[in-house]
């Protein structure tokens, strides 16, 4: 009895589709998220949230909701940094492609012939040489990490030296014949960055400013972690919630030699221009940085893993989407989760940052491309009718649906009004649409636009609306 209450009560619909409550315009589509990306945060209890999504080179979204720090009240905006972890590994692998195009390695190159240091054991006598294309595709056989606990916060987080580093590596010894079994490896990308600082000559920091960042324009992304900007600046990381409910903050670390797999720090809008540069350059344009073959050949499978569904090209992060594909990398530091994904066929792309543990970013890039994508498919941004139903927007607001659920929220979409679940971790799932039939009344549309029950729309003295009524039962407007 309860279930169907909610159901009729709440108004989960579950067979309209996304084609059919897709928004009419831009707006309706960035105001649906700016309300419910502010939910999420307040319900999963995320500090903060920073957020972009691109159309080609157009930056047609972008947010940022919560606390950088808490403790202090410094609000998340798009040029908060956040620890970006393992996206790291795209400017270290870019860097590596520079320096085989330019003919000072190849990618068949074993890993020692540019490292006189490099005495990792081979375990298996008849594999394949360590190289580096085996590194860059996390296919080497290497273990996973420098035999170092930093990734325990019990131990506080002891991220090693350059040299203490070098000296742990030495004992170390190979988990697999190369090219046998993904084994994702912070140590092989490790490896890659030293491979950048030798074979250029330069600082591996040095080098990945000089010929990165900085043509890319990228002067918010920094390849170290700045204790003086922490808790300003860059966002403070807070861990996985307790069985209390609570999440802990977590204290400055800095990835000290692992930077080339985990040191970067950057913010939802340099990032979104690293995205927007990669679909320029997979067009043929900008090879300033990069030859835009060598970014095709990066993100391309070079290591197939669950018969492919998900796969790594050089440094990228290759994901089967419904027959097509997602490109990027995500991020998973102490404090901190990210994602980064292009769509190269629909020229999109999307970044999520949480200074929080535990969380999934790359549902959130998931859910604004599917508020955001459909509407974008049209050749404007039409706004049919929005004025003759400028009347819509006196019924928009949050509405109250204790004890069943707790909010919805009521807003204009194109001629109708939709209805959507706040605390739902899928907006378009939740969604019902209502559609006008005289004055305050409304009726609500099932997933074949067959008409439902009415809804009717409650005002006070001053002919403010006030909440709504459906199958007797009144929902209170917030």
């Amino acid at each position: 009895m309860r279930d169907f209450i909610i159901s009729s009560l709440v108004g989960l619909s579950v067979v309209t589709t996304p084609t059919t409550l897709s928004a009419q315009s831009l707006e309706e589509a960035k105001r649906l998220l700016d309300v419910w990306l502010a939910a999420q945060v307040d319900y999963n209890d995320w500090p903060s949230l920073s957020v972009a999504f691109v159309d080609d080179q157009t930056i047609v979204y972008e947010n940022s909701f919560g606390y950088a720090n808490r403790a202090k009240k410094v609000k998340a905006t798009p040029d908060t940094l956040y620890s970006i972890c393992s996206i790291s590994k795209l400017f270290t692998s870019i860097s590596v492609l520079q320096l085989r195009d330019a003919g000072k390695l190849s990618l068949r190159d074993p890993v020692g012939k540019h490292l006189d240091w490099y005495a990792i054991k081979q375990k298996y006598p008849l594999s394949d040489t360590v190289s580096i294309e085996s590194i860059l595709s996390h296919s080497s056989g290497l273990p996973r990490e420098v035999d170092t606990p930093y990734w325990s916060g019990s131990e506080g987080f002891p991220f090693p030296s350059r040299k203490k580093a070098i000296e742990i590596t030495q004992g170390q010894e190979t988990l697999y014949r190369a090219w046998e079994h993904f084994q994702y490896s912070n140590l092989g990308l490790t490896l890659a960055g030293e491979v950048v600082a030798n074979v250029s000559g330069q600082d591996y920091h040095a080098y990945v400013r000089q010929n990165v960042l900085d043509p890319l324009g990228l002067t918010n992304t920094y390849s170290e972690m700045s204790q003086a900007k922490h808790g300003k600046e860059l966002a403070v990381g807070y861990g996985a919630p307790t069985r209390n409910n609570r999440r802990d903050e977590i204290p400055y670390f800095n990835a000290e030699a692992i930077a080339p797999a985990a040191g970067f720090t950057s913010s939802a809008r340099d990032l979104a221009k690293f995205t927007m540069w990669q679909l320029k350059l997979r067009e043929g344009e900008g090879d300033k940085v990069l030859d835009h073959n060598t970014l095709r050949e990066m993100q391309r499978p070079h290591s197939v893993i669950n018969g492919w569904h998900f796969a790594f090209g050089l440094g990228f992060s290759i994901k089967n989407n419904d027959g097509g594909t997602l490109v990027g990398h995500g991020g998973a530091c102490p404090g901190y989760r990210t994602q980064i994904f292009l769509d190269p066929a629909k020229h999109t792309g999307g970044v999520a940052l949480i200074n929080a543990a535990g969380v999934d970013p790359a549902q959130v890039i998931d859910r604004m491309s599917s508020i955001l994508g459909p509407v974008l498919k049209k050749a404007a941004d039409k706004k049919d009718g929005t004025d003759d139903n400028a009347y819509l927007s006196d019924f928009e607001g949050t509405y109250d649906t204790q004890p069943w659920d707790d909010e919805r929220y009521i807003m204009p979409w194109g001629e109708y009004l939709i209805t959507v679940s706040l605390r739902s971790d899928n907006p378009m799932k939740s969604m019902d649409k209502l559609k006008h039939v005289e004055g305050d009344r409304f009726v609500r549309l099932r997933g074949d636009g067959t008409e439902a029950e009415n809804v009717d729309f409650l005002r006070n003295a001053q002919g403010a609306v006030t909440g709504l009524k459906r199958h007797s039962t009144v929902m209170p407007k917030k």
